[in-house]
This record gives structure tokens, sequence and C-alpha cells, in this order.
């Protein structure tokens, strides 16, 4: 039985996706199983899984038809056989220290979630910027939590951390869902007595300028409010003084789609505005720039407006 299974689901990526491989297969952790998941791909990538997967036993590949990346991801859990699952993104690499590192340190500290740091490049390998921390810090279940809705240190994603195996127990990623990270991580790490996050950086995660959330404003945006309500009403119940770190990712959630919109439709209040003017408050008392603040409190009178402006300033340059 290999000590983790390695997840990497695989849509249209093949200019990336050889490098993705090979990342997996110079792990230093060679104990491994590395499951493609290829979700109707269209390009040449099914093809590039299975050339990879005739010259390495530790890979297996799964052909099915398109059905996001949520659908493959349910796919590669229930085909793990490790006792610990990761996840890399196919037009992502990682470090050959990555499962190493983390498997050594969750076996050491007897942890359910091993954490470790996140560089955001770009299609070049430029750096955009590094998530980190300083030094390495060990958490239990309210500690966990508190750093992931916290979200500074800790983010949603799911790609740069492993996870025992049990924890997917009653847990699984929201097909057809957008921002599907944002519905699943925290009940893990609600689930997990404890974890650890090391100070290294691992995770190379391409910001792909063509990828689904960097494109123009779709109803699909609403996903990531829609997790943040879920995630307020999960918190309220069992972590109620963590309520408010969430209540602040909301306006943050509700900014970003508005900054994604051409227009607006009062079909979206439910979800946006009345969700600005419930927690606009909490925005404005942190530590952000004015124009942020000032941003939120004119979206709260008159979201068209605030888009129009956003949009006249990015047109300007400002």
């Amino acid at each position: 039985m290999p000590q983790i299974s390695i997840i990497v689901p695989v849509y249209n990526t093949e200019k990336y996706l050889k490098k993705c491989i090979e990342s997996l297969q110079n792990q230093m952790l060679t104990d491994i199983q590395i499951i493609l998941v290829n979700d109707g791909s269209k390009d040449k990538s099914g093809e590039i899984c299975e050339e990879y997967a005739k010259k390495d036993l530790r890979i297996k590949v799964i052909h099915k038809e398109n059905g996001g990346l949520s659908d493959a991801r349910n796919v590669g859990i229930a085909e793990a056989e490790a006792e610990c699952i990761g996840f890399v993104d196919s037009d992502d690499y990682v470090d050959p220290k990555f499962f190493y590192e983390l498997y050594k340190k969750m076996q050491q500290y007897k942890a359910d979630i091993a954490v470790g740091g996140i560089r955001h490049i770009d299609n070049l390998g430029k750096i955009l910027n590094v998530r980190c921390i300083e030094e390495e810090a060990v958490f239990d279940r309210y500690g966990g939590m508190k750093e992931l809705l916290f979200s500074k240190r800790i983010s949603n994603s799911v790609c740069n951390k492993i996870f025992r195996r049990e924890l997917f127990k009653e847990v699984c990623f929201p097909k057809g869902r957008l921002y599907e990270d944002e519905f699943v991580t925290y009940r893990l790490f609600d689930k997990a007595q404890k974890s650890i996050m090391v100070n290294t950086v691992f995770y190379y995660y391409r910001s792909n300028p063509k990828s689904i959330t960097h494109r123009e404003f779709s109803v699909q945006e609403l996903d990531r409010i829609i997790a943040s309500e879920m995630k307020i009403r999960f918190c309220k119940e069992k972590y109620p003084d963590l309520v408010k770190y969430v209540e602040y990712y909301m306006i943050y959630d509700c900014a970003n789609v508005l900054m994604k919109m051409k227009h607006y439709e009062k079909q979206y209040d439910n979800l946006i505005r009345v969700n600005i003017k419930r927690y606009w408050k909490i925005y404005v008392k942190e530590n952000n720039s004015l124009v942020a603040k000032v941003f939120v409190v004119l979206a709260r009178v008159s979201p068209q407006f605030t888009i129009w402006l956003f949009r006249c300033l990015k047109r300007n340059g400002i």
C-alpha cells in the first residue's frame, strides 16, 4: 500500500501536464500512487497520461466524461489506496521534497492535515506572491480552523496540503460548483484533531489567465458567495467566536464578484447586496486600503454605480 495517493484532475492542459507529472515522479517520497483523472480532455492530455502510465507503475489513469474539477477529484478519492491523500492541479507542479516533508511532519506530530507554503507564478514562471509562515506551527482543531478562516497563512486551497483519507468520509467536492475548495476545506479542518504547517514553500500554483476563475463574470461566480454563506451558518453553530473572520471574507467575495461584472441585475440582490449591507462594517473597521473601503461603502448603496466606477478607473489605469 502506498503512503500517499496524489489525485490530479486533468482537463485540456497538454501544455503543462508533462511538467506536472514529472514533478510527481521525481518526489523524494517514492512510495506513492499517482491518480491521473482525465476529465474528458479534448486535446492530447489523455494520450500524455497514458504515455507516462506505461513507464511508471505508480501511475493510474482514469478516463471519464467531463464532469468538472469536483467530479474528477471525487473519482480520484474513490480510487485512492493510501492512508493519505494529496491534490495537485494539472497545470501546477511541486518541489521534489513536497510530499516527503509533509508526510514526515504528519507522522511526527500525529496530525491529520499537513500544510506547506504556496508560490503563485505566472505562465512564464515569474513569482507573483508567496504564502507561507515564518516558523513551523502545530494547531489543535480550533487553532487550525482559526488559521484557515483568518486566511492569511493557511489558504482554502487543498493543493498545498495532505490529508488523512478518513477525513473524506461523508465529505466530497460539490459537483458543478466553482471555487469548490471553499465548500470543503473548512469541513476537513473541523474533522482534524491536529494540523501542522511547515515553513517551506513546496507548491507552485500557476495563475493561468485562461482558467475559469480568471474569466469574465458568469452566474457560477456566485458560488463563492454561496460557499461563504454555508461557512457562516456552520461557524455560528460550531465556532461562534470565529464567525467574524468568515463575515469579513464574505465582503471580499462580494467585491470580487462585482469587479468581474459588466452590469448589475437586481436578481443578484439576495446574494450580493444583502450580504454587503449585513457585513460591510466589519470590513471597513479592518486595516484595508481607503479605496477598498470606499468601494464597499458604494457597493452597499449602488452596486451598479460601483461597477461603472471600477471599470472607468481600470480603463484609465488607476
